[in-house]
């Protein structure tokens, strides 16, 4: 039976709730510092929060993809050792354990690449959306983070396959 490991998870969540209540200064979403950051908002409908909000959706997005990218990590290198030792011990007698295990774990790595990309068209088209309140500075820098993040991504996938590939053809 396959189990889910939350440890990291918690301490993921537990560490940004300490972060946040650890930022000294005012709480005031239009102080002069963001609004600087922000760039004047030009379209009234849109309303002072909807950018600030959206520039939140963004941090959180991206961190949630970051940590994402150390489960996938782990996860790999994890998967990878269980293909070793699968190898190393594969003789006549065949272990279902452990090809449920490696099969469990290959799906769970699928699912995260799944919600990595997912979570990747979301930020280009929150990026969209903040592009109508920031100045173009704002929008290379999203273009740049986005860029980034699908390079890691790519990077990822790209070794994941490689992973499977040298352990189907063994």
């Amino acid at each position: 039976m396959a189990t889910r490991r939350l440890t990291d998870t918690f301490l993921f969540m537990r560490n940004n709730a300490m972060q946040d209540r650890q930022i000294p200064g005012p709480k005031n979403d239009r102080s002069e510092d963001k609004v600087k950051l922000l760039g004047e908002m030009t379209d009234i409908e849109l309303g002072p929060s909807t950018a600030s909000e959206s520039l939140q959706e963004w941090q959180g997005l991206v961190n949630s993809i970051n940590y994402e990218f150390t489960v996938i990590r782990q996860k790999m290198k994890d998967l990878i050792s269980l293909h070793d030792r699968h190898l190393v011990t594969a003789n006549l007698d065949d272990n279902l354990d452990e090809d449920q295990e490696i099969e469990a774990q290959t799906k769970e790595l699928t699912q995260l690449f799944t919600l990595c990309h997912r979570q990747l068209g979301q930020l280009t088209s929150l990026k969209r959306r903040i592009q109508s309140s920031g100045g173009q500075q704002n929008e290379k820098l999203a273009t740049n983070v986005i860029s980034s993040i699908a390079r890691t991504l790519q990077e990822l996938s790209t070794t994941f396959r490689k992973a499977q590939s040298q352990y189907l053809n063994r």
